[in-house]
């Protein structure tokens, strides 16, 4: 999985979960950075999974991914006043929340619709109780599968159409110069964060659009090539 995160000044969008691309959210408490989500295998084939912290939904996909190897590309909300708690300019933390859920898990058929069921599942229970509502999106070409938020999937940065002649460049210039190509159309600040990961620098890419296409779509084709 891959993190990106775009933010204006005081919101922030975030995709995915393993090149760990990210710019800057609302700050967490501590105590939270320690907390995961739990999960229990069910006899009947369910995956039971409770997650506690400000970005539940994230836990429990981020569980998929480190247990189970489903590749889920995760696209942080912005995120309103009333989710939010601490006074205006000393750094607002995103408020607590929880998440419960049973899900289908066909763990002997891994295959991307089998994972695209289960994923669907976890949203659908969690848009259920859930204040912000998220919507899976599935490229067919690759095989991936993003969780979006569903009010503001149409106005989404990466949706920008972007173009990238990628040969001779490594998967981490193809990243940047996406990123770059968003952040002059949004106009607000799109950069890389998180852990480092040299398989972005080390790998090459022949990567080539024909003409403009979906920000999502050439980060998806991207991190294909290097099997995140």
């Amino acid at each position: 999985m891959c993190v990106i995160k775009l933010w204006p000044c005081v919101a922030s969008c975030l995709f995915g979960l393993s090149a760990a691309l990210g710019g800057q959210a609302p700050r967490t408490e501590r105590a939270y950075a320690l907390e995961a989500a739990m999960s229990t295998e069910n006899p009947d084939g369910t995956l039971s999974i409770t997650a506690n912290g400000p970005r539940p939904l994230w836990q429990a996909l981020n569980l998929l991914y480190s247990k189970y190897g489903m590749v889920v590309d995760y696209e942080e909300p912005r995120y309103s006043g009333d989710q939010l708690y601490g006074p205006p300019g000393t750094g607002r933390r995103l408020k607590k929340d929880r998440l419960r859920a049973t899900i289908p898990l066909k763990k002997s058929a891994p295959t991307a619709q089998n994972n695209l069921i289960t994923i669907e599942s976890l949203v659908k229970q969690y848009n259920d109780v859930a204040a912000v509502k998220f919507e899976v999106y599935f490229h067919k070409s690759g095989d991936r599968i993003d969780v979006i938020p569903a009010e503001s999937f149409q106005q989404s940065p990466l949706n920008t159409p972007v173009a990238i002649n990628g040969e001779s460049l490594s998967v981490e210039d193809v990243i940047h110069s996406t990123l770059q190509q968003v952040a002059a159309n949004y106009g607000n600040c799109v950069e890389r964060g998180g852990i480092a990961d040299n398989s972005l620098i080390v790998q090459k890419t022949k990567l080539k659009t024909p003409g403009k296409i979906p920000a999502r779509e050439v980060l998806a084709q991207a991190l294909d090539e290097t099997g995140l």
